[in-house]
């Protein structure tokens, strides 16, 4: 996943993890 190649680079902010997770979960959801 993008965005886990991106934080192992650059540690995720809490507040943009917070925004974050709730829609990579509805995205994960959705897609087989």
């Amino acid at each position: 996943m993008v965005w886990a190649a991106h934080s192992d680079r650059e540690p995720t902010p809490e507040w943009l993890r917070q925004q974050v997770e709730p829609i990579l979960a509805q995205i994960e959801g959705v897609t087989p």
